[in-house]
C-alpha cells in the first residue's frame, strides 16, 4: 500500500518510539527500541508511524527486509498484511521478515497469517533469558563461581572500585574501553580508520558493526540519558561498562552490551552483577541477547543458568 510512509530511524526516534516496542508480549531483545539504532550503520532502518502501530524496515545488500510490526496482540495479523502489501505493491517483491519473536510468530500462525510463508527457526540468534533477581544476588551453590570470580576482584581492588551511572560526560573515557576491547577481538584495528565492514574478515564484521553502534550512540546527548548506561572504575579508571534499556510490559531487562578489561580477573562477573542491580532493581527478567553461533559466547551465557531461551524465526514470503 503506498499510503505508508517511511523515514530515517535516528537517535531521537529511539527515545520517541520507545513506547510502541511494548506494545504486546515480547521477550525478544528487539523489544527496545535501542536495537534498530544500535545495528542501523550496516543495516539502515526506516520506520513507519501510526496512531497505534509501528512498521519498521531495513535494507542490506540491495535487499529489504521488515521486523516484526510492532502493535497491540490483535492487531499484529492486519499489520503484517499492510507490511506484506507494502513489499509487494511498492517495493516489488516478497516479505521478509527476521528475528520475529516468538510470541509474534505464534500470534501469526493461530490466524493463519503465515499460510503462503516459509519460515525457519535461527537458534543462533536465540535470546537467552535470565531471573533477575539471580543475576541481581547470583545467590545459591549453582553460582559459586561466578561468587569466586567476584570474591577474587574484591581481594585485589576492595576499596578501591566503584559502579557509577554513566552520563554524556563520560562518553570519552567509554570510547577508551571499547578501543581497547576492540583490539584485543581484532588484532591491528584502528579506531580512527574504520573501513566498511566487507574489508573486514567474517566472522569480524558483527563486532564492527556493534562498536559503530555504540560510538553512535554515545555521540546523542539525549539517548546517553535515556538508556541506562553503567560502569565499573578502579583507581577512578573506568575500566568496564554496560549499556541496556527496559521493556516495562515484560518487566525485562535487556543488556545490549558488556565490555571489559579482560586482564582484570572477576570484572566481567562484577559489571553484569552490579550493573543489573543498580539500573534494573524491579526487572522480573533479564535478556542478555544470543550467542551469534559463537561457542565461547554459548558457554557464557549458560554459565549464568537462563531461565529459558526466546526463539527467533525468518518469515520468506513464497514466490508466485
Amino acid at each position: 500500500m503506498d499510503d505508508l510512509r517511511f523515514v530515517e530511524f535516528t537517535a531521537k526516534d529511539v527515545i520517541e518510539l520507545a513506547p510502541y516496542f511494548s506494545l504486546r508480549p515480547n521477550k525478544g531483545s528487539y523489544s527496545v527500541s535501542v536495537m534498530g539504532y544500535l545495528y542501523n550503520s550496516h543495516y539502515p532502518m526506516k520506520y513507519c508511524r501510526m496512531d497505534d502501530g509501528l512498521l519498521l524496515i531495513y535494507s542490506h545488500e540491495g535487499e529489504a527486509g521488515a521486523l516484526m510490526p510492532y502493535c497491540r496482540k490483535e492487531r499484529l495479523p492486519e499489520y503484517f498484511r499492510r507490511l506484506e502489501e507494502y513489499f509487494n505493491n511498492v517495493l516489488k517483491q516478497p516479505l521478509l521478515v527476521v528475528l520475529a519473536d516468538e510470541e509474534g510468530f505464534g500470534v501469526l500462525r493461530e490466524s493463519g497469517s503465515l499460510g503462503d510463508y516459509d519460515y525457519q527457526e535461527e537458534p543462533q540468534y536465540s535470546d537467552y533469558i535470565y531471573d533477575g533477581e539471580s543475576l541481581r544476588t547470583l545467590a545459591g551453590r549453582k553460582f559459586s563461581k561466578k561468587r569466586n570470580h567476584i570474591n577474587k576482584f574484591l581481594q585485589l581492588y576492595g576499596g578501591r572500585w566503584e559502579y557509577r551511572r554513566l552520563a554524556y560526560d563520560d562518553a570519552a573515557a567509554v570510547i577508551g574501553v571499547l578501543n581497547s576491547w576492540i583490539r584485543g577481538v581484532v588484532p591491528g584495528f584502528d579506531s580512527s580508520d574504520i573501513k566498511d565492514v566487507v574489508y573486514y574478515p567474517a566472522e569480524v564484521r558483527e563486532t564492527i558493526i556493534e562498536y559503530i553502534g555504540v560510538r553512535n550512540i554515545l555521540k546523542s546527548e539525549a539517548l546517553t540519558e535515556h538508556l541506562h548506561i553503567g560502569g565499573i572504575f578502579i583507581d577512578g579508571e573506568l575500566k568496564a561498562f554496560a549499556i541496556g534499556d527496559y521493556n516495562p510490559l515484560d518487566k525485562m531487562a535487556v543488556v545490549n552490551v558488556e565490555k571489559a578489561d579482560d586482564s582484570v580477573p572477576g570484572l566481567y562477573q562484577i559489571i553484569n552483577r552490579e550493573f543489573v542491580a543498580h539500573e534494573f532493581p524491579e526487572a522480573l527478567l533479564v535478556n542478555r541477547e544470543d550467542d551469534a553461533g559463537q561457542e565461547n559466547l554459548r558457554k557464557a551465557k549458560l554459565s549464568y543458568f537462563p531461565l529459558m531461551q526466546e526463539k527467533k524465526y525468518t518469515l520468506r514470503q513464497r514466490k508466485d
